[in-house]
């Protein structure tokens, strides 16, 4: 009788089929990681292109609100590259608080794939006097500052540029 431990006849039948195992596995791990690299990549362009429609409708709020500072209307599913958008605009009307602040959010969309973006705008103001000070009956001056006195003497303008001291220095004297 044979021993049957000492039999190496389809051995190497054995070793072939693991081996050829082992590398069906690893083809089949790579197919489907290039798979998921695939979706995530798609996912990724569907993302960006959702972004850039509420990136769109939002800039295009902003000009709209600059020519004409009374539009609050926004924009209802603006089709734009295969996806739309939505702008919704906030301001004093719909919430007090906001007092002179403008916020515009937009929704951008494209397939399966969803933005917002929420921008915050207030005016700049511009003060035409930026350094002049007014008073009805009288103003207080503390500290020291340069004041610039324009006369009026018989049709002649006259400048004169002094310190606040030196302004007082010649009160005290006239007195």
């Amino acid at each position: 009788m044979k021993n049957i431990f000492n039999n190496e006849s389809g051995a190497a039948l054995i070793i072939t089929l693991s081996l050829l195992m082992v590398l069906s596995l690893i083809g089949l791990m790579s197919v489907k990681s290039s798979h998921t690299d695939v979706e995530l990549s798609f996912n990724k362009q569907q993302n960006e292109k959702s972004f850039y429609n509420a990136e769109a409708g939002a800039n295009r709020a902003l000009v709209d609100l600059c020519n004409n500072n009374d539009w609050d209307s926004g924009y209802v599913s603006i089709a734009l590259n295969d996806g739309t958008y939505d702008v919704v605009v906030r301001n004093v009307f719909d919430n007090p608080a906001l007092d002179d602040t403008v916020i515009i959010t937009s929704i951008g969309s494209h397939e399966d794939a969803l933005s917002i973006i929420e921008m915050t705008t207030v005016p700049e103001y511009h003060y035409p006097f930026k350094y002049g000070m007014f008073a009805k009956d009288e103003l207080h001056i503390y500290n020291s500052m340069l004041l610039i006195h324009i006369f009026q003497i018989q049709g002649h303008m006259q400048i004169l540029k002094k310190t606040f001291m030196q302004i007082l220095a010649q009160m005290i004297l006239f007195l």
